[in-house]
């Protein structure tokens, strides 16, 4: 899956990023991105994943690229400390914790059942 990860702690994000690529996923760190000085463009993705180590009522400055992913229909999936996340209500998963095989499951999930619903309506016009 080609993931944009996002999130407010660089350490959390790094720690998730590391082992989502080692298991196969393209990922896209938005805080790497910014470092650089490069540019976010947050359609392409199969998942937007926001991860915190801590609770926040705010978006970062990183997670801003959040509500366009949202608007270009891409799956959000809300991991670590998310109960005070202000896309909570958007998000089609969320994981508590940040266990890495938690979070997969999750993203499959998330995309699995934005496909299923792209699909539907074409079946019911069949």
């Amino acid at each position: 899956m080609r993931i944009m990860l996002t999130g407010s702690e660089a350490g959390a994000i790094d720690t998730v990023s590391r082992r989502l690529a080692g298991a196969g996923h393209e990922i896209i760190n938005v805080l790497e991105l910014a470092h650089h000085a490069l540019p976010v463009d947050p359609t392409g993705f199969d998942v937007a994943l926001s991860v915190r180590a801590h609770p926040l009522a705010t978006l970062t400055r990183h997670e801003a690229c959040l509500h366009a992913a949202l608007a270009a229909g891409t799956p959000l999936v809300l991991a670590g400390a998310i109960a005070a996340h202000p896309l909570l209500s958007h998000a089609d998963e969320q994981v508590i914790d940040l266990d890495t095989a938690e979070i997969a499951d999750a993203i499959e999930r998330a995309v699995a059942r934005c496909l299923l619903a792209a699909v539907r309506p074409i079946e019911t016009n069949v």
